[in-house]
């Protein structure tokens, strides 16, 4: 267990961000690789080294160039040989939880960030779900501008056939690894939170995507042609799918408490170690980024029972009283000094 502690605003979530970044191949919060490099810096590189349960050795590392096109390159290596972005996801045997204070919103967000933190457990453990999800979003966006055109008299009907195709194609993706996550969940949520807290509440959750599973997609993005040019975008499509987390047969942000929602949370985020562990058969990383802050003592100690037989990087702005082995580090300025 590392912990670094230190006044906000000094770099302790940066740490964070930069291992999540080694599991995920991208930053956390952004797609923008202009995130992780400093202003008026040329390039940003983070390295790390990984000791696998066997102690076998696997270096990471990604480089990010700042520009634009080819002149602002992404390069991943593994053990010192380049590797595409799939590559990489692929071959890497690192993977991560991040526990953030943000995760507590989950209920009540935006149905954007929750499609979000079904892209963060995906995206790193099936390289096909991210090229899926970069390709359909990249074809949207193309069709949304053909929209926008449409009555101008600039494109032809005929055209959306083929993006509508395309869409759906990578639309069949999205929806077979979300489904397969979401049903993971339906299994073991109510499960975890019970073992966790020994309270017997009556806990689901549920995708909701905005086609169902056996409706033909290609017919609903005809059938709502007409609407969409109305609106200038996509109406109908993964990119407007949600997922609800039901308490005693209602939704959870609706009535639920602030200690029954953290509860619930906790559970999720001990469920995601499972489904990477049976996915991979390696155990995720811990990271949790000032959430000690947002718990009280019954449930930090929960949270440090369940990990107790996993790596975990805490930050946090004063020192939590924990009875366990640390390091303990003090972060300044982007400096950490070993205590």
């Amino acid at each position: 267990m590392n912990i670094f502690t230190g006044k906000n605003g000094q770099g302790k979530t940066n740490l964070l961000e930069a291992i999540y970044a080694l599991s995920l191949s991208r930053p956390f919060r952004s797609r923008e690789k202009s995130v992780f490099i400093q202003e008026e810096a040329e390039y940003s590189k983070i390295t790390g080294e990984i000791i696998l349960e066997n102690t076998e050795k696997e270096i990471l590392e990604i480089f990010w160039e700042q520009g634009t096109g080819k002149s602002g390159r992404t390069i991943f290596r593994k053990n010192g040989v380049q590797k595409s972005a799939g590559e990489f996801l692929k071959t890497k045997h690192f993977f991560t939880v991040l526990f953030a204070p943000e995760d507590m919103e989950l209920p009540f967000a935006s149905p954007k960030y929750r499609r979000q933190y079904f892209s963060r457990i995906l995206s790193p453990l099936f390289p096909d779900f991210l090229s899926a999800s970069l390709n359909f979003e990249k074809i949207l966006k193309h069709r949304n501008k053909l929209l926008i055109d449409f009555p101008k008299g600039k494109v032809q009907k005929m055209e959306f056939a083929f993006w509508d195709a395309e869409l759906e194609k990578w639309a069949k993706v999205l929806h077979t690894y979300r489904q397969k996550y979401a049903e993971f969940l339906q299994r073991n949520l109510q499960k975890k939170y019970r073992e966790l807290f020994h309270k017997n509440d009556a806990l689901d959750i549920f995708y909701l995507p905005s086609v169902p599973h056996d409706a033909d997609f290609f017919e609903t993005l005809e059938k709502n042609f007409h609407q969409d040019v109305h609106l200038g975008s996509t109406q109908k499509g993964p990119h407007r799918d949600d997922f609800q987390i039901i308490f005693h047969g209602k939704p959870i942000a609706e009535v639920g408490s602030r200690g029954e929602i953290r509860s619930t949370i906790i559970a999720l985020k001990l469920c995601e170690q499972d489904f990477i562990t049976e996915e991979t058969s390696f155990s995720p990383v811990l990271l949790l980024d000032d959430v000690f802050s947002e718990l009280d003592e019954d449930r930090r100690k929960v949270i440090l029972h369940a990990f107790s037989n996993t790596q975990i990087f805490v930050t946090a702005t004063e020192m939590p009283k924990m009875r366990r082995k640390m390091e303990v580090f003090e972060v300044k300025r982007g400096i950490f000094k070993k205590h």
